[in-house]
């Protein structure tokens, strides 16, 4: 089942999605309570994340991370990178069940060891 949640991109409300267990959620600033519990139990979260500084309209990393902790999913990947974010470098940045996506990345079932 495809749920669309609503959050807010700078002062526009956009859509997010959730299928079943795993949610996309991009170009965002913020996600209004009602729309962080309907993304709550998931096991994959595919969240924006543009930069390490804070951005007007994009969640930068710090942000990010408050969210997926209160979320709690089993597995994140921050998604819409912008330059700034180098992946080897900004990695050490991240929780241990956090990951910068990158192209050709395939999220599977398994959940990383």
């Amino acid at each position: 089942m495809i749920t669309p949640v609503e959050v807010i991109h700078g002062k526009l409300p956009v859509i997010a999605y959730r299928l079943n267990d795993f949610a996309y959620a991009t170009d965002l600033k913020q996600i209004p309570p009602a729309s962080m519990d309907a993304l709550r139990g998931l096991d994959v979260l595919v969240l924006d994340c543009v930069r390490i500084k804070p951005h007007a309209t994009h969640l930068c990393l710090e942000e990010a991370l408050e969210i997926i902790a209160e979320l709690a999913p089993k597995r994140a990947y921050l998604t819409h990178l912008n330059h700034d974010i180098l992946h080897e470098r900004d990695s050490r940045l991240l929780p241990a069940n956090v990951e910068f996506a990158y192209d050709g990345l395939v999220i599977t079932d398994e959940l990383p060891k």
